[in-house]
């Protein structure tokens, strides 16, 4: 699940590979040329997108739409790779910076410049060619400085027929509401051991507020961390919008509140291996969008 405030971690750092550095080039390109069916052919048919506002889930066929009417309040996009987990030889995880040059609001005027973090799930799906998988184009939490650069983008956005893209999905089932009731417990319990062990899946990671990546050998460190800071602060997790992916993977967004009256949302990627398996946590943004507390509360 997810938590707001930040607290050490153990990340996994290692340089982007070469063919890694070459495909963020590759869609900054795409994206200044307009070339959106290319942008597309970067994103598996089936892939999951969050928007930059993180209020819906686009489908990976879908991708070339999106951006295309992203186009019309964004000028340029810069995709910066930072730091990877290769999980196996067919899976990578990725988060980067995220630059956003938007277009001007007047004719000759100047272009406000954007920042943020995103985190991407690359597959191999034939030798030496990846494809996008899973993308959250915001994620983490901003300083106050950062924060305030962002806000504007989703108000320009709101309204147009970019809105049109994708989809708000479902209402979350009765498993998921149960879940997220029983993980707010244990954490506000300090249940650190059980719900790591009860909930996460042996290959998840999570991406903290810092926007780093923590194995699943490292969930219980940063817990046991995050608890300490979060003692009778009484979090309670609040499933909003699901997605399902075929009968054994469900996509999650949700909204996290705590008694001191912040509110942040977050995103979980659940997988079910079999019918004697649970459903466990294989991936977890801890907050998606932070522009979101501003603009779209509502």
């Amino acid at each position: 699940m997810a938590m707001s405030a930040m607290g050490p971690c153990c990340a996994v750092a290692s340089a982007a590979p070469k063919w890694l550095q070459e495909a963020a080039l590759r869609m900054n390109a795409h994206y200044a040329g307009q070339q959106w069916k290319a942008l597309e052919g970067m994103y598996h048919e089936g892939a999951v997108i969050i928007p930059l506002c993180g209020e819906r889930f686009v489908r990976g066929s879908e991708a070339g739409g999106l951006w295309s009417h992203e186009e019309g309040v964004i000028k340029e996009v810069k995709f910066t790779p930072k730091t990877t987990y290769q999980q196996s030889p067919l899976v990578l995880h990725e988060v980067g910076a995220l630059t956003l040059t938007l277009q001007p609001q007047v004719e000759g005027g100047a272009c406000d410049v954007r920042h943020t973090n995103y985190y991407t799930r690359w597959v191999q799906q034939a030798p030496a060619e990846w494809v996008i998988a899973f993308q959250c184009l915001s994620c983490g939490s901003h300083d106050d400085k950062v924060e305030c650069r962002l806000i504007g983008v989703c108000s320009l956005m709101a309204g147009g027929s970019e809105a049109a893209i994708g989809t708000h999905g479902t209402d979350p089932p009765e498993w998921l509401v149960k879940k997220a009731r029983t993980f707010a417990g244990m954490y506000n319990a300090e249940a650190v051991l059980s719900l790591v062990t009860q909930y996460y899946h042996p290959n998840a990671i999570l991406i903290p507020p810092e926007v780093d990546i923590v194995k699943y050998t490292e969930l219980r460190g940063y817990y046991k961390d995050s608890v300490r800071r979060h003692a009778n602060q009484g979090v309670v997790f609040h499933p909003m919008r699901c997605l399902a992916e075929g009968t054994n993977v469900y996509h999650e967004l949700g909204c996290a509140t705590d008694a001191s009256g912040s509110s942040w949302q977050y995103y979980v990627r659940w997988v079910k291996e079999d019918e004697v398996h649970d459903w466990q946590a294989n991936i977890d943004i801890c907050v998606v969008a932070d522009v979101h507390r501003h603009e779209m509360a509502a």
